[in-house]
């Protein structure tokens, strides 16, 4: 790849880690029907569900880890990083092996989805090892799954419209 073309990568990369920051900053703002603690509609995956698309795996994770550090220490909290990186490791991971073998039978609404359910799966999973108390995660299990899945359709139609507005300027020589 050229240097030329490294650097444009790169500038895409801020971009998306950017855009991914605002989303999650002005998500903050939209009033749930209901409230769940943890509960979003998780408006940065349209941004990670992107990025799976068109970047290579270290790529991704640089993006999802830096957006979210930077989101935890200017509007977050620490205990905010902790569900949210546990959350967007585990559904990156997932929507990651989903797209590299099973990406021309799934659809972007399937992967984010995916990327739905197991990022709820991970903050179940710190919800656990923080408070010890297996009873509470299950308590709450059923209701972020529903949500991750409705989230993720949403997600995910939103990421097949910004992956069809984006697609041309995506385009790096390998």
């Amino acid at each position: 790849m050229s240097s030329h073309n490294k650097a444009r990568k790169m500038v895409y990369m801020g971009l998306l880690i950017s855009l991914a920051m605002t989303l999650s900053y002005f998500e903050r703002f939209i009033p749930l029907p209901y409230s769940v603690p943890g509960m979003k509609l998780g408006l940065a995956n349209i941004i990670t569900v992107t990025c799976i698309m068109y970047f290579k795996k270290r790529e991704v994770f640089m993006i999802v880890i830096s957006r979210i550090l930077l989101t935890a220490l200017i509007i977050g909290s620490m205990m905010s990083f902790f569900y949210s990186l546990s959350g967007g490791v585990l559904s990156s991971l997932g929507m990651l092996f989903v797209y590299r073998y099973f990406g021309n039978k799934v659809s972007t609404i399937g992967i984010s989805v995916l990327g739905g359910v197991l990022h709820n799966v991970g903050q179940l999973l710190v919800l656990n090892v923080i408070t010890g108390r297996t009873t509470i995660a299950l308590y709450y299990a059923p209701i972020l799954m529903i949500a991750g899945i409705l989230t993720g359709v949403f997600v995910g139609i939103a990421s097949m419209y910004f992956i069809k507005h984006v697609k041309i300027i995506f385009r790096f020589d390998s």
